[in-house]
């Protein structure tokens, strides 16, 4: 994805006064874009203008005009921040160039390579038609904070012991264990497919140039003890809905063999709860900011809810005692849809 390079402060500066914007409107610009960003993932600038309507009728904002906006977010796109500022263009290259067409963008969603805007494309998708979750304080989501939902998940993944004195690797090398004994919030670990990755990426794989850029990107990625590390992965995943519920369970279930962690029954169980738990509860981007279980009453009425048919891998997984049916039922069901069998 094509972005311009950030100008200087001093150029900021400029711009800045050019704009007319006061102090006081641009920190609250600064705050509504990141706190978007934050909650919904991506927004079109347009849609941000509605956000801002709705929000001024509930909270004690600064006035500002749709031209205010947009000439904030044309010099914010010269900034660092935690989001992107992206023209339409972009991002589909058959669109014309329009103001409020321009997409305020989670910096996180945007990887490096050539899918680097896949979790966008998919997002997009699946934000389609619902509606944003404005809530008087809104603002406050401009800073990232622990949820309750993602302490619940990382103290559980955080108390999960390794078992095993040996482990097998997702290439099918066994070797032996390092962390054996130890719970997952006392140690850091980097699977086969990460070590790759930092290890490619450090100009440690021969024929490969150190590419710090995306070195900083994968270690920032694989940062903190191995639950920190899974509980930011899971919560990627469900928040955006690049992998179902299901599949999240199957690939941690993977995850923690490799690590030495080998769940009995009773813990498979616990843990379908927990992810569930979190799927339902969470402000989910993939839900405009939604939670699951909030949202069917958000959503106008329509003529009955979807159906989601079980496929053949998850029955598969019900069958082998990996994911327990009623939970399922549950989860689904808060988000609005009937499960078939």
């Amino acid at each position: 994805m094509y972005y311009p390079k950030p100008l200087s402060e001093k150029s900021l500066d400029k711009l800045y006064k050019e704009s007319g914007l006061t102090t006081e409107q641009t920190d609250f610009l600064h705050k509504l874009f990141c706190a978007a960003a934050n909650l919904y993932g991506v927004i079109p600038l347009a849609h941000l203008w509605e956000v801002y309507k709705d929000l001024s009728e509930k909270a004690d904002v600064p006035k500002v005009k749709r031209k205010d906006m947009i000439a904030f977010s044309g010099i914010a796109r010269r900034e660092v921040q935690p989001y992107y500022v992206s023209e339409i263009d972009e991002l589909y290259t058959e669109e014309k160039r329009k103001d409020l067409d321009r997409q305020i963008i989670l910096r996180s969603l945007i990887r490096s390579g050539g899918g680097g805007l896949v979790v966008f494309y998919d997002l997009v998708e699946k934000q389609f038609e619902k509606p944003y979750y404005v809530p008087e304080d809104l603002l406050d989501f401009a800073e990232i904070k622990e949820t309750e939902e993602n302490r619940k998940l990382r103290t559980f993944l955080g108390n999960l012991r390794v078992t095993e004195k040996e482990v097998t690797d997702a290439f099918g090398k066994v070797t032996k264990c390092r962390h054996t004994g130890k719970k997952l919030k006392n140690f850091s670990y980097f699977n086969k497919y990460e070590q790759f990755e930092v290890d490619y990426y450090g100009g440690k794989t021969a024929g490969h140039k150190r590419n710090e850029k995306l070195l900083r990107e994968h270690l920032e990625r694989y940062r903190g003890t191995e639950a920190e590390k899974l509980t930011r992965k899971i919560q990627f995943k469900v928040t955006t809905g690049s992998d179902s519920p299901t599949y999240v369970i199957k690939s941690l279930v993977e995850e923690l063999q490799e690590v030495g962690v080998v769940l009995d029954i009773k813990l498979v169980e616990e843990l379908t709860k927990v992810i569930y738990e979190y799927n339902n509860n969470s402000q989910l981007m993939q839900n405009r900011g939604w939670k699951p279980v909030e949202l069917r009453a958000a959503m106008p009425p329509g003529d009955g809810p979807k159906i989601i048919k079980m496929g053949p891998g998850l029955k598969q997984l019900i069958k082998d005692g990996e994911i327990d049916l009623d939970e399922y039922r549950r989860m689904v069901e808060a988000q609005g849809f009937k499960l078939e069998e």
